[in-house]
């Protein structure tokens, strides 16, 4: 897949049990995710958001992600550390979005972008990219 237009994305934010400082919050994560789709032009069309120790919203996610056509191209979390709860899974998840067409992006890691994407003639794909082919694939793997 090559990054052609802004597309839609996706932001998840998560917060981190037994961290206590602000880049924990969710208004902290959130802020820098808008800040990077701002930027980079992504149309933000839903928010997810979990609370420590628990993973609901992230599960929805995976599982739209997973679709035969996905309603976004991009999940934009603020560090990889709050994607996932391990850098496993994260690659995991990461090589899984990626077979789906979603890319997965870290806002302090790295950015996959070096211009706007309307600006942008071909750029590179990031390494932090990812995707999910079938929900069930994906449950087998993380909760087994």
């Amino acid at each position: 897949m090559s990054i052609t237009a802004a597309g839609q994305a996706a932001i998840y934010t998560k917060e981190t049990a037994g961290l206590r400082s602000e880049e924990n919050s969710r208004e902290l994560q959130t802020r820098h995710c808008e800040a990077f789709c701002k930027t980079h032009e992504p149309v933000i069309i839903a928010h997810y958001h979990d609370p420590a120790g628990i993973r609901h919203d992230f599960e929805w996610m995976m599982g739209e992600a997973a679709l035969d056509e996905p309603p976004f191209q991009y999940i934009v979390v603020y560090k990889l550390r709050n994607f996932s709860w391990s850098l496993d899974e994260t690659v995991l998840c990461r090589d899984k979005l990626r077979t789906s067409g979603v890319l997965l992006v870290s806002t302090a890691e790295s950015s996959p972008w070096p211009a706007p994407l309307s600006t942008a003639a071909s750029p590179a794909r990031p390494a932090t990219t990812c995707t999910v082919k079938q929900n069930a694939v994906y449950n087998e793997h993380v909760t087994t």
